[in-house]
């Protein structure tokens, strides 16, 4: 296994325009060519990973998420923490007013 990996990671010697030998996917300056680099994205091995791990994102998001949708779809109102704390205030409002009649 170890040496698949040595034969994998090995690089091609390919002849460069002044003649001279170099590894393939290098240019003549020693540096990577910039197309080999990103090849690996275009694989659909590599398209299939990126949807998966957006999916799995997704899903984390929506179902950390349900509390508050579950608010937003009650109350229906992007800030429903503000709603209730109206509704709370003016239900304590009415209840003071309430015992206030009773006490006088």
């Amino acid at each position: 296994m170890a040496e698949n990996m040595q034969n994998k990671m090995q690089e091609e010697d390919v002849q460069d325009s002044s003649g001279g030998m170099r590894k393939k996917g290098r240019l003549e300056s020693g540096r990577r060519d910039p197309e080999l680099l990103i090849a690996d994205l275009y694989k659909p091995q590599m398209v299939r990973m990126l949807i998966y791990a957006f999916l799995i994102h997704v899903l984390i998001v929506g179902a950390t998420s349900i509390g508050f949708i579950s608010l937003c779809f009650k109350y229906h109102s992007m800030h429903p923490r503000e709603v209730v704390k109206t509704l709370e205030k003016e239900a304590a409002e009415k209840k003071a007013k309430e015992d206030a009649a009773k006490a006088s």
